[in-house]
C-alpha cells in the first residue's frame, strides 16, 4: 500500500512537471520566411498557455530561432495589439527580463492623440463578445499601420532602441491575419546575438530561459468613464458623471467589492465590465527551450 502511494505521487510529480514542459526546438523542413504566416508551421501548434491565450511553436537552425504565435481570441487579439508583447531570451536558463523584443509594442494614446478605445471596439470587453466584421477589420487596419516597430534590448551589439520590423540586426518580426481572422506573429532571433557569443554544439545542452509577456492593457480616464456610462443605467446625477472620469484604476479597485446596501448587480444601478478583469491583467508564460545544432 505505501509503494503504491509513493508510486502515485511520483507519477503525480512528473505529470505536473509536464504540464510546465520544456520546449525542445523544432528542425524545420523548410525555410523560415518572418512574414506573419503561419502555414509554413507543423499544425497544429502544440504549446498552448490558456492565461496569455497563446498557441506557439519554436524552431531553430544554425543561426536564428524562429517563434510563430497563433491568437484565435478576438479580445486577447486587440489586448496584444494595444497592450503589446514582451518576449524574453535568458543565456543561462532563468527568467531574467533583460535580452529580448517588444513587438507588437504597447500603443501610447498620449502620442498618437487617441484618448479612448473607439466606442465600436469597447463590446469586445466583453468575454465571448466579437466585434461586427466591419468594426473589426477596422481594428486590423488601425494595428497593421500602427505596428511598424519594434524595441529591442540586451542583444550583443544592437543599440538597444526602437527599430523598423525590418531592419539590418537580423532581428525580425511580422504579423498577420489569416481568412479566419487567426493572428499570427512571427520572430526571428539570430542565436549568436542572444547567446552573445557564436552558437556551438556545446550550447544545445544547457537550455535557454524563454518568456512571453502579454502587457496590462492601460486605459485612460474617458476610456473608463465611458464604459461606466455605458454600464450604468437610468439614475445618473451630476456625482456619477464626475466619477466616470475618476479613472481605470479607481475601477479596478471596485469590480470585485460587494455591492453597497440599495445596490444590486443588475444594470439598474451597479454593474461592473467584467472584461476589465482580464484586459487589466499582465499575463506570462516561461519555459526552458532545448535547442538543435
Amino acid at each position: 500500500m505505501q509503494k503504491t502511494f509513493f508510486l502515485l505521487v511520483a507519477l503525480l510529480t512528473l505529470s505536473i512537471h509536464s504540464i510546465a514542459q520544456d520546449i525542445r526546438s523544432l528542425k524545420l523542413n523548410t525555410d523560415v520566411t518572418i512574414d506573419g504566416n503561419c502555414d509554413e508551421w507543423p499544425q497544429p501548434f502544440n504549446f498552448y498557455n490558456g492565461e496569455t491565450k497563446l498557441q506557439y511553436r519554436i524552431a531553430n537552425d544554425t543561426s536564428n530561432i524562429y517563434i510563430c504565435f497563433k491568437v484565435t481570441d478576438q479580445q486577447a487579439q486587440m489586448k496584444m495589439m494595444r497592450a503589446g508583447i514582451n518576449v524574453w531570451i535568458d543565456p543561462k536558463g532563468k527568467k531574467k527580463e533583460s535580452t529580448g523584443i517588444h513587438f507588437p509594442m504597447k500603443q501610447d494614446r498620449s502620442a498618437t492623440g487617441e484618448t479612448a478605445m473607439p466606442p465600436s471596439e469597447q463590446s469586445a470587453q466583453i468575454p465571448g463578445q466579437a466585434l461586427p466584421k466591419h468594426d473589426f477589420r477596422n481594428f486590423k487596419a488601425r494595428a497593421a499601420s500602427k505596428q511598424i516597430t519594434m524595441k529591442v534590448q540586451g542583444f550583443a551589439g544592437v543599440p538597444g532602441e526602437v527599430i523598423g520590423i525590418k531592419n539590418s540586426t537580423g532581428i525580425l518580426a511580422a504579423f498577420s491575419w489569416d481568412t479566419l481572422d487567426i493572428l499570427c506573429i512571427e520572430y526571428q532571433i539570430p542565436i549568436a546575438l542572444a547567446l552573445q557569443h557564436p552558437f556551438t554544439a556545446t550550447d544545445t545542452i544547457k537550455p535557454l530561459g524563454i518568456g512571453f509577456v502579454v502587457n496590462a492593457l492601460e486605459a485612460t480616464a474617458s476610456w473608463a468613464g465611458s464604459d461606466r456610462q455605458s454600464n450604468f443605467g437610468g439614475n445618473q446625477n451630476a456625482d456619477q458623471s464626475a466619477d466616470m472620469n475618476s479613472g481605470f484604476n479607481d475601477r479596478i479597485g471596485t469590480m470585485n467589492r460587494t455591492p453597497r446596501a440599495g445596490e444590486t448587480s443588475g444594470n439598474d444601478s451597479y454593474h461592473v465590465n467584467s472584461g476589465y478583469n482580464e484586459l487589466a491583467q499582465q499575463r506570462s508564460v516561461w519555459s526552458k527551450l532545448l535547442l538543435h545544432f
